[in-house]
């Protein structure tokens, strides 16, 4: 899963647990100071809960121990044949969840534009205000005030209602929220509520911070022994209010029967609090689902860094295809490395799947090379012009011989094989003296290099379909063969064919009873369509010329004998040319290649 999407699921859980804790427990209770503080830690708790790794407390998993042979890697890799994979066509790759990555970045894009846009309004309006100074506090007159509101240090208010002067509790309502910093706590769940757009619980914990807000400054205004009936009047007086933004708190939100029930409802037991411990152990259970196996998969990546691998290979003279003993071979850009044996041969252990190695040898070029774990690989290196071979390197190859190089059985030059790209090469074997001779005749007298790339033996599948090119149904029992070999095919019920190749392209003949044949190149991994119209062999008839040949007559000795040619009609298959396709593709076969 991916990192970010799995974050966001775990604070969205997390937030969702504790709006419901607070839904049952603590929203019709009256120690509102509390349940701000309630609110602003759970947002901070959802927001760290899934970044905490509490897998030290689940059980441990039993493993089971390593056992390490020595050598018994080189041994292993020996012994290991490279599997033969045949080629798969390269589909293009469609991420089924990328339109709700789109759809998820659209909506954050819109809340937080929507947010900045708000803040740049508010500071538009207090700077082409005329701000006064009641008792210290900076009241922002603005026309388009409908219920009066704070904003950080600011109080904006109709100015009809500045003239009236009738603001004491307005006043005293909004200096409240001035003092207890509320327009901070608005600033961080409206940024909640912009990355966690699409949970309903996070909409709901924004609503009831503000609730809180109001509830917090409404008993801060009665406990100053301002009138019960008189201040609900003057929230009542601004009940039409509205269109104000989002980040801030008018002093007619939520103005409800609920509102209205809390300025007169005692004050709730403190013992109830006490219920908020049940807390600590979901929170805890919540850090321990979140720490469960496969979770932390990325963590392990990183300790990936830190294990170790193994790469090794041979190294090869490039022009007599001899082991090259004494070899440096370092690690790119660090200072550890080690030395090909007498056999050319190395192994290195690394911190990385891939390393880039430098092979670096007095009298030879250097040569950089990227290695893969797991995989023994031959590097060739090159000897610098006019520079003799290394002492302890069994060389064939001197200035009068040249040995016989074969490519997959295919002779080759010292130039052909010098240009050989090292990643295709599965193995190189040298054949010197008798053993040479007796091989490969006179032609190994001076040595025989035997080179096998990867691509040997490799199996390639050709498949098509053959169709009637009049009607296009498909054609049973066409006779489909690579030309120049003896690889062959028939088509099936639906026409098609499959061959297997060591080649990764064909020409192929398709021939059919009463259709012309046709030649076409195909190639692995896609798939043809090949039409066959139907055809009449003619015969050009005008340079025939007639030919009387010599007939031995019967025993009889008459003259007038003749001899009678009887042509007849063909006999019919039964059941016509369609039981008669059956028949041959189901018996007739192409011997194997």
């Amino acid at each position: 899963m991916n990192a970010f999407v799995a974050y966001f699921l775990k604070t969205a859980v997390t937030l969702a647990v504790f709006y419901l804790f607070y839904r049952f427990f603590l929203r019709k209770e009256t120690f509102f100071r509390f349940n701000r503080y309630y609110f602003l830690g759970s947002i901070v708790i959802a927001l760290l809960i899934p970044l905490f790794d509490v897998s030290f407390l689940l059980p441990a998993k039993e493993s089971l121990p390593v056992l390490v042979i020595p050598k018994g890697y080189m041994t292993f890799q020996q012994a290991v044949v490279t599997p033969l994979v045949a080629p798969v066509p390269v589909q293009e790759y469609r991420d089924p969840w990328a339109w709700v990555r789109v759809i998820y970045l659209a909506g954050v894009a819109f809340f937080l534009l929507r947010l900045l846009w708000q803040v740049g309004t508010l500071a538009v309006r207090i700077r082409r205000a005329e701000v006064r100074r009641i008792s210290g506090l900076k009241i922002v007159p603005d026309a388009k005030v409908k219920s009066p509101f704070s904003f950080f240090s600011w109080i904006f208010v109709h100015p009809d209602q500045l003239a009236e002067g009738d603001l004491e509790e307005v006043i005293l309502h909004e200096q409240e929220h001035i003092r207890q910093h509320h327009s901070w706590d608005l600033l961080l769940v409206e940024l909640l509520t912009v990355f966690q757009w699409p949970n309903p619980f996070a909409w709901l914990i924004n609503r009831s911070v503000k609730e809180t807000h109001e509830y917090l400054a409404d008993r801060a205004v009665l406990d100053q022994g301002i009138p019960l009936e008189k201040y609900q009047r003057t929230l009542i007086s601004f009940v039409l209010g509205a269109g104000n933004p989002a980040l801030i708190t008018p002093l007619n939100f939520s103005l409800n029967q609920k509102r209205i029930l809390m300025m007169k409802k005692m004050k709730s037991s403190n013992g109830k609090k006490w219920w908020s411990l049940i807390l600590l152990p979901v929170i805890l259970m919540l850090a321990m689902a979140f720490s469960g196996p496969g979770e932390n998969d990325g963590a392990r990546i990183e300790k990936q860094k830190d294990q170790t691998f193994v790469v090794s290979g041979r190294v090869i003279d490039s022009e007599t295809g001899d082991p090259v003993p004494g070899v440096n071979i370092l690690v790119r850009g660090e200072d550890h490395g080690t030395v090909s044996d007498l056999s050319g041969n190395f192994t290195l252990k690394v911190n990385r799947e891939t390393i880039p190695l430098t092979f670096v040898l007095n009298g030879y070029e250097e040569t950089e090379k990227t290695l893969q774990s797991g995989k023994k690989q031959v590097i060739l290196i090159k000897r610098k012009d006019g520079t003799a071979p290394p002492p302890g390197a069994n060389h064939v190859q001197t200035s009068k011989k040249s040995p016989l190089i074969l490519l997959d059985g295919k002779e080759i030059g010292t130039e052909e094989m010098k240009n050989l790209d090292h990643d295709k090469i599965a193995g190189i074997e040298v054949l010197k003296g008798e053993r040479a001779v007796k091989r490969y005749g006179e032609k190994g007298r001076d040595g025989v290099i035997v080179i096998t790339s990867t691509e040997k033996d490799q199996t390639y599948k050709l498949s098509g379909q053959v169709l009637d090119d009049a009607t296009g149904k498909p054609l049973q029992g066409v006779s489909v063969v690579i030309v120049n070999t003896s690889v062959g095919a028939m088509t099936g019920p639906e026409g098609r064919f499959t061959l297997n190749t060591d080649k990764p392209e064909a020409e192929i003949a398709f021939s059919f009873v009463g259709y012309q044949t046709v030649r076409q190149k195909v190639k692995t991994g896609e798939p043809v369509s090949v039409r066959l119209k139907k055809g009449i062999i003619r015969l050009d008839l005008k340079d025939v010329k007639a030919q009387r040949e010599p007939v031995s007559r019967p025993a009889s000795g008459k003259a007038d004998d003749e001899i009678f040619f009887v042509v007849e009609d063909v006999p019919h298959f039964p059941g016509e040319l369609p039981a008669l396709k059956k028949y041959l593709a189901g018996h007739v076969k192409y011997p194997p290649k």
